[in-house]
């Protein structure tokens, strides 16, 4: 029925695994682990796969890996956007995340790339679930449970603009959470933090770098060296033949450390080394012009 129905594309929604446990849980079903859940997820976004595969075996329809923390524009333009750019944000977030001038900064480029008409943006602050399973964090707990709330900024990032999201957060917080859950899901979780980057990477026509040297506080040296996360990212885009689009601060930040970011930006017409992003926003707002379609049949 599936293949008769021949769909264009399939979506795969996903939440914070904490906040999955706590809805499924409430619904009864309390046998069900942290490590059971983010195994399941994993397990739907397969399904997904081969269903698309199913479909159109030589030219696979989309499975589009979707958190329910997007703005719900972003899936209307998904879905119904006629000739859009599909963009995977790129920016610093574990040495930023704990300085509410520095979560200002970037939340600012997320709302501004998000308020594109003209582009679908893949946000991967939707989905994050690191900060609890920190063992240093583990250490203050004693015998537990983790109350996990969503507010807390040191659990989680605050989500963007809830009330405009995929879907509401209707969950009371705190939340209880096992720290056995916690620690036996922790590797598995860091894994599919990797994998959903580029997973996201490959769903993406371009990659666009947002100040990825920038220093965290006034005080931090400046370092041109990229996080782990934007460089794991860069490194990925690189192979796969997906362009990079960046954004750095002139007089501000240092130029990236990275071999794929070009030391002389004046030569690269996607590197903005500048000391305002104007004409970034500029090539940003035309990027649906030039991409490349090839990059819509990313489940070959």
């Amino acid at each position: 029925m599936l293949i008769d129905w021949r769909p264009d594309c399939i979506v795969t929604f996903i939440d914070d695994a904490y906040c999955v446990r706590e809805r499924i849980h409430s619904g009864g079903y309390k046998s069900f682990s942290l490590m059971e859940l983010v195994q399941w997820r994993a397990e739907e976004a397969l399904i997904g796969d081969i269903l698309a595969r199913l479909v159109n075996p030589k030219s696979p329809i989309p499975n589009y890996i979707v958190s329910v923390k997007h703005p719900s524009t972003m899936l209307a333009r998904l879905l119904l956007g006629r000739n859009v750019a599909r963009i995977y944000m790129s920016y610093r977030i574990t040495e930023t995340r704990n300085h509410a001038s520095q979560r200002d900064l970037i939340d600012g480029f997320r709302r501004l790339m998000h308020a594109q008409q003209n582009c679908v943006a893949f946000d991967p602050l939707t989905i994050d679930e690191l900060p609890p399973l920190n063992p240093s964090l583990e250490q203050n707990l004693g015998d537990g449970p983790l109350l996990y709330d969503a507010q807390n900024t040191v659990l989680r990032w605050p989500a963007l603009d809830p009330p405009n999201a995929l879907t509401m957060d209707d969950l009371s917080y705190p939340i209880k959470v096992p720290l056995e859950e916690i620690r036996d899901v922790r590797e598995a979780v860091d894994a599919q933090v990797k994998n959903r980057d580029i997973r996201l990477v490959d769903q993406a026509h371009f990659l666009v770098v947002y100040r990825p040297t920038f220093a965290p506080t006034p005080d931090s040296p400046k370092n041109p060296k990229l996080s782990s996360g934007v460089q794991g990212e860069v490194d990925y885009a690189a192979a796969t033949c997906c362009p990079v689009i960046w954004y750095v601060k002139k007089g501000h930040d240092p130029l990236p450390d990275s071999p794929f970011a070009d030391k002389r930006p004046g030569s690269d017409p996607k590197m903005f080394y500048e000391e305002d992003d104007t004409r970034f926003w500029q090539y940003v707002a035309q990027l649906q012009k030039s991409a490349d379609r090839e990059r819509d049949y990313f489940l070959r």
